[in-house]
């Protein structure tokens, strides 16, 4: 004691006070128990309501019991269904489109294995990784759960074609706590012996996250012409001239009246032939 984290659902909050805090302030004041304070965190989770936004009800027959969701999708997909539907600490719609969604992701997981390289990671591929990290980390840490798997999803439409094996590892140590039987058997396939599970969290690199490049849209006359990669941080004027080269061609015959940047976006060029 303290415990360092009590959750409980929101519909039970009066009780889950009333009993777990209250009581123990009781106990406290009697001398009776140490400290004054049963747990050092309390959070609250929402409902999942039936997807017409009704609260579940045996009597009304809309209940989803995750039994049959784990019957017909599996427990990997049932538990990152609920926690994808929204904010932990909000009531959510139940939503078999969610679920299919989320069934969709992990058949991807599944898949890239049958596909990885073992080409060294890009610098952009490396800074992929390291923010996967940080992010499902700290989202994890804040319970901000369903945006943890939204970042997983966003990490793996980034890489196109093969995906590097140090990228893939990284993806199934992440995605562990929220599919442990898919990505337990992964794990195996990619020749580890010992359980994924009893590995250590994986850390991430700040100095990574800090991003050498970005991506620029030239455009003329308010029309896109093509984009290009410069430094981040290069000077307005490098920009122009870096806009200039990339669109060629495109500005022949042209008298430039007016050059606007937009930092870190774009270069439009108003002109005039």
């Amino acid at each position: 004691m303290p415990v360092d984290h009590y959750n409980g659902g929101m519909e039970h909050t009066t009780r889950h006070l009333l009993y777990s805090r209250f009581w123990y302030k009781a106990l406290a004041d009697l001398g009776f128990v140490p400290g004054i304070e049963p747990y050092k965190k309390r959070t609250s989770n929402g409902l999942i309501m039936a997807a017409d936004g009704s609260k579940m009800s045996k009597s009304r027959g809309n209940t989803v019991p995750s039994s049959d969701v784990v019957e017909r999708s599996g427990a990997d997909a049932c538990r990152l269904a609920i926690l994808y539907l929204g904010p932990w600490e909000q009531s959510a719609n139940w939503s078999e489109d969610t679920l299919r969604g989320v069934e969709r992701f992990l058949k991807r997981v599944e898949n890239m294995a049958n596909n990885l390289t073992d080409a060294p990671l890009t610098g952009s591929q490396e800074r992929l990784m390291h923010k996967l990290i940080a992010d499902v980390t700290e989202r994890i840490e804040n319970m901000k759960f369903n945006t943890a798997i939204s970042a997983m999803m966003e990490y793996i439409n980034a890489f196109s074609g093969g995906m590097p094996r140090a990228a893939y590892e990284t993806l199934v140590r992440v995605l562990n706590p929220f599919a442990p039987h898919l990505t337990e058997e992964m794990w195996e396939q990619l020749g580890h012996d010992e359980m994924l599970a009893l590995n250590p969290w994986p850390e991430y690199d700040a100095s990574k996250l800090i991003e050498s490049e970005m991506t620029i849209v030239a455009s003329i006359n308010g029309k896109r012409g093509t984009e290009f990669v410069a430094p981040t941080d290069a000077t307005e004027d490098a920009l122009i001239e870096m806009a200039k080269n990339a669109l060629g061609a495109k500005l022949d015959g042209a008298t430039i009246i007016k050059t606007i940047v937009v930092p870190k976006k774009l270069v439009n060029f108003v002109v005039k032939k």
